[in-house]
C-alpha cells in the first residue's frame, strides 16, 4: 500500500478528563497492498484505531484511493516522569512530515505552539512535543515563531502579527480575569447568520434568565443586526454581535463556549469571507494560521434537529472538533456512538432540544403546514447576504412541479374551504429566494414571510407535510399528524452530502405514511382533514418512543451538562 507523504493532524488535545491526549489524523492511501505505519510516543508504538473518512469519500472520491483516519490516545504522565512526550509517525520505515488542519489549532509555521490544561503543544516538521507549560520557555518560543515568520514576510507584516498576537493575549487574560472574578462564563450563541428561532435562541433565553438570578454568564448572540430576526432579538434585549466584525473576532478568542445549532465554517473558522465580497469582513485582513494556537473555546453543537440520517459526510469530530454534541433521544445517541463520528460517550449530551421548551399540543387549530427540506443540487452555490441567489430555472425542477401541484390541487382546495383550513407553505432557508415562484388561487393557501414565529406555527399546526426534514420531530412532539411526501425517494440520497441511516428509516420509524405522488399526498391530507387530525395508533406509539421527555426542562438539562 502506497502511503501519501501528507499526514494531517486534525485534532491534538486533552480530552475532557484533562489527563488523556487525543490525536486524530487523516491521510490518503492506495486500497491495495500493505504498509507498516507506526505512531510513536517517546519512541514506543501506540495502539490506534483505523477507519474510513466518509466526508472525503463522498466529496473527493478517487479510484483506488482510500481516505483513512487514525485515532490515538495516551496519558503523558504515564509516558515520562517529566511529562514530556514526543509524538511522531513512521511509515515504511521513514519519518513522516506533519501537516495541520484548523481544528488542531496548530499550523505549518515553524515553532508554532498552543497551550492547554497547563501544557504546551510544540511542533516541528516531523514531531510534536507535549510538555508542562513554562512562561519563559513559551516566551522564547513566541520569539522563535516570529523570527521564523520574518524569513517569509516583510518586517512590517511581522510587527503587525506580533502586535495583534500580543493584544489577543492581553485582552484574553485581562477580560477573563475580570469575568472569572465574577465567577462568570463567556458564552457566544448562534443559529444561522441571518436567522434565529432555533436551539441557540432557546438556550440563550434560558441562560440569560438564569443569569439574572445567579449572575454566572456573559451571553452574546451572533446574528446579522439588519436581518429581521436580528432586529427582533435586539428589541427583546438580546446582546447582539455582528458576524465578521472586530467584536466577533474578540469574543471568538475570549469566549469559554461557542454554542451553535450550525456546523458551518463561519461558526468555528470565520477568518475569511464566507458569503460574498459584498459583506465587509475584519477577518479578511487576517491569516488565521498566525493565531491558531490562541483559540481555545469549547464548541457546543446543538443541531437544527434530530440526526436521523448518516451525517458523517458533513459533520464529525475531525472537521468541527465539537467539545459536546447534543442528542435529542436514545436513537440519536446511538447514532453518534458510531465510530465514523469519532465522538466519545462523554462528548454526547442526551438532553433533548432546547427549543422543545416552547412547544405545546394545547393550541392546535385548523392549520396545515408544508415544509420540504433542501436539496444540494437544486440551486447553484451562489450567495448574497447569507442566502442563495434567485435561480430563474427553478420552475423547471421536479421539486417545484411537485409542491406547486399540491398547492393547486382542485380537490384539496375545495376541502380547505369547506372545512375552513389554512395551509401554510414554508420553504427551507436555503430556498427562501424561490418562494415567489409558488402561486395558488385559493385564499386558504398562505405563504408566510420571514421572520417566522416557529413556536406559534408548530403549536398551531394540526397536520404537517414534509419530505425528509427532521423538523417533523417538532411537529410530532406536539401531536400533529405527519405525512411524508417523498416524490424523489429513489434519487434524493444520491445527491445529498449525507447518507441513509439504518437506525432510522421513514418506513419503520417515521411519524406518518409515505407517498410519492401528488394524488396520494392530497388524498391522505383530505382524509386527515375530514377526521380532524386523528393520528393512527401505529404512529402514536412511535411518537412515544421518540421523545424520552415531555417537560419544559430541555435547556436546563443542556446547562447541567455544560
Amino acid at each position: 500500500m502506497e502511503i501519501n507523504k501528507n499526514f494531517y493532524i486534525d485534532i491534538i488535545q486533552f480530552k475532557s478528563d484533562n489527563k488523556t491526549v487525543q490525536i486524530l489524523i487523516h491521510t490518503r492511501q492506495e486500497k491495495k497492498g500493505s504498509a507498516k505505519i507506526s505512531f510513536l510516543v517517546n519512541g514506543r508504538e501506540k495502539k490506534y484505531h483505523k477507519y474510513i473518512r466518509t466526508d472525503f469519500e463522498l466529496s473527493k472520491p478517487e479510484k483506488g484511493i482510500s481516505h483513512c483516519g487514525y485515532s490515538i490516545e495516551f496519558m503523558p504522565e504515564k509516558e515520562n516522569k517529566k511529562k514530556i512526550c514526543n509524538f511522531e509517525i513512521i511509515a515504511n520505515g521513514k519519518k513522516q512530515y506533519l501537516y495541520y488542519t484548523l481544528q488542531s489549532h496548530l499550523s505549518r509555521f515553524p515553532n508554532n505552539y498552543k497551550e492547554q490544561n497547563g501544557f504546551t503543544f510544540n511542533h516541528n516538521d516531523y514531531y510534536i512535543t507535549i510538555k508542562p507549560k513554562k512562561f519563559f520557555q513559551n516566551l522564547f518560543r513566541e520569539l522563535k515563531f516570529l523570527q521564523g515568520l520574518a524569513g517569509e514576510y516583510k518586517t512590517k507584516t511581522v510587527w503587525q502579527i506580533a502586535s495583534l498576537r500580543l493584544k489577543i493575549r492581553f485582552w484574553k487574560s485581562f477580560y477573563k480575569k475580570i469575568i472569572n472574578k465574577q465567577n462568570k462564563k463567556i458564552l457566544l450563541f448562534s443559529d444561522r447568520l441571518n436567522l434565529a428561532g432555533d436551539n441557540a435562541e432557546a438556550l440563550y433565553r434560558y441562560t440569560a434568565k438564569e443569569n439574572v438570578k445567579k449572575k454566572n454568564a456573559n451571553c452574546k448572540f451572533l446574528i446579522l443586526p439588519n436581518s429581521a430576526d436580528g432586529q427582533r432579538l435586539s428589541r427583546e434585549g438580546f446582546s447582539i454581535i455582528e458576524p465578521f466584525s472586530k467584536k466577533h473576532f474578540f469574543y471568538l478568542f475570549v469566549c469559554d463556549y461557542n454554542i451553535s445549532s450550525s456546523f458551518d465554517s463561519w461558526v468555528y473558522n470565520p477568518f475569511k469571507k464566507y458569503v460574498s465580497k459584498d459583506i465587509p469582513s475584519y477577518f479578511t485582513n487576517l491569516n488565521v494560521s498566525f493565531y491558531f494556537g490562541l483559540l481555545d473555546f469549547k464548541y457546543i453543537f446543538l443541531g437544527h434537529g434530530p440526526t436521523k440520517n448518516d451525517m458523517t459526510g458533513i459533520f464529525r469530530k475531525e472537521i468541527q472538533n465539537f467539545t459536546k454534541i447534543l442528542a435529542s433521544n436514545k436513537q440519536e445517541f446511538a447514532e453518534f456512538q458510531k465510530n465514523n463520528y469519532q465522538f466519545n460517550d462523554n462528548e454526547i449530551m442526551l438532553t433533548g432540544l432546547p427549543r422543545f421548551d416552547y412547544l405545546s399540543n394545547k393550541k392546535k387549530e385548523n392549520v396545515i403546514t408544508i415544509m420540504p427540506t433542501w436539496r444540494k443540487n437544486l440551486l447553484p452555490d451562489k450567495f448574497a447576504d447569507g442566502r442563495r441567489i434567485y435561480f430563474d430555472k427553478f420552475k423547471q425542477t421536479d421539486f417545484f412541479q411537485f409542491y406547486n401541484g399540491i398547492l393547486n390541487n382542485k380537490n384539496l382546495l375545495k376541502i380547505l374551504e369547506k372545512y375552513n383550513y389554512k395551509l401554510n407553505f414554508i420553504l427551507h432557508p436555503a430556498l427562501f429566494g424561490q418562494l415567489k415562484d409558488f402561486k395558488s388561487n385559493s385564499k386558504n393557501v398562505l405563504f408566510p414571510k420571514m421572520p417566522y414565529n416557529w413556536k406559534e406555527i408548530i403549536n398551531q399546526t394540526k397536520i404537517f407535510i414534509t419530505d425528509y426534514s427532521s423538523i417533523a420531530f417538532d411537529f410530532a412532539y406536539t401531536d400533529s399528524c405527519v405525512i411524508y411526501s417523498q416524490f424523489d425517494e429513489d434519487t434524493f440520497f444520491k445527491n445529498q452530502k449525507y447518507l441513509e441511516n439504518s437506525l432510522f428509516t421513514y418506513k419503520a420509524n417515521g411519524f406518518g405514511p409515505i407517498f410519492k405522488s401528488i394524488e396520494k399526498v392530497t388524498e391522505k391530507l383530505i382524509e386527515y382533514i375530514k377526521q380532524n387530525g386523528k393520528i393512527e395508533k401505529q404512529y402514536l406509539s412511535r411518537y412515544k418512543k421518540a421523545f424520552p421527555w415531555h417537560d419544559r426542562n430541555f435547556s436546563k438539562r443542556v446547562c447541567r451538562e455544560l
